[in-house]
């Protein structure tokens, strides 16, 4: 019992030392530290991807996430099982708002991003040049778009919560990245969003029968 509370403890205070890395370098990305905070991350940590973590009264910060635009909101019972989770609203079609939460990921390594979502309501009063998705953004050295790990196309599920999941390589310039769930121009919407995650692929041997 002694040795198993010993335990415990430890993995405590190792969560507790974890946490704190994680809102040292947020705070540092927050504050405009970018590049350097971004590398003091956990390496391959999704941050509050279910939201459970803290998030402010109204909604419009959460822990791990550094960027919301207005349409974004964290609210309880808004995730799948009525969990915590991330809403989009917006009666505008022509506006386009991000949600971000900085991530390390290992450049020229491949990874698999996907989330939980669902539509409650989803209009296209003009023609819509957007999607319902999930992507991992990725900036140079010189803090410039380069390639990244996308994934759209996503459209109404009617209240039903459905996966979105893309695999894809991290540039080999990449020096920063951020997570962001999105839905595109030309939608007048509703959608929640949930347990994101981006982890490394894992590259299962194929084995086969061989006759000579």
């Amino acid at each position: 019992m002694e040795l198993l509370q010993k335990i415990e403890a430890s993995n405590r205070k190792q969560l507790l030392y974890t946490r704190i890395q994680c809102i040292a370098a947020l705070v540092a990305v927050m504050t405009g530290a970018g590049f350097a905070a971004n590398r003091e991350l956990p390496l391959d940590q999704m941050i509050n991807g279910d939201f459970e973590a803290e998030f402010s009264e109204e909604g419009r910060k959460a822990f791990g996430w550094n960027r919301f635009g207005a349409c974004y909101r964290v609210e309880k019972n808004a995730g799948e099982n009525g969990s915590t989770g991330l809403v989009w609203r917006n009666d505008d079609p022509k506006k386009y708002e991000v949600a971000a939460s900085p991530i390390r990921l290992e450049p020229g390594t491949t990874y698999e991003i996907s989330c939980r979502y669902k539509t409650v309501r989803l209009e296209t009063p003009v023609k819509a040049t957007g999607w319902v998705g999930l992507c991992v953004e990725c900036k140079d050295a010189d803090g410039k778009y380069t390639k990244g790990i996308y994934q759209g196309g996503y459209k109404a599920t009617d209240g039903a919560w459905k996966g979105i999941y893309q695999i894809g390589t991290v540039p080999e310039n990449a020096a920063t990245m951020t997570v962001s769930p999105t839905v595109g121009p030309g939608f007048v919407a509703e959608v929640h969003f949930d347990s994101i995650v981006v982890k490394r692929a894992v590259h299962k041997p194929v084995f086969g029968l061989y006759v000579s």
